[in-house]
């Protein structure tokens, strides 16, 4: 683990009253809206098929760092609240 995770582990670690139950459910229930959604498919498609503009593909990868990050704070999330 690098030390950057090592960092976001402490954020959701029992022990510590940093985080509340509910702070947590309502980061494991953070859902993309129905027109990001949208907008990420058709990025995607354009990514695929090579017609992307760079800006484009700059949102795009904005949008894969954010969804990852994302990810990795759910999953914490998901981890904590089942530790209660």
């Amino acid at each position: 683990m690098t030390a950057s995770f090592a960092k976001l582990e402490r954020l959701f670690d029992p022990s510590l009253p940093f985080i509340t139950k509910e702070g947590a459910q309502m980061i494991a229930d953070i859902r993309a809206e129905p027109e990001e959604e949208e907008r990420m498919d058709m990025l995607a498609e354009k990514i695929n098929t090579g017609t992307a503009t760079h800006q484009e593909s700059r949102e795009y990868e904005e949008w894969a760092r954010q969804g990852a990050l994302l990810s990795v704070f759910q999953a914490k999330a998901r981890r904590f609240l089942k530790s209660l």
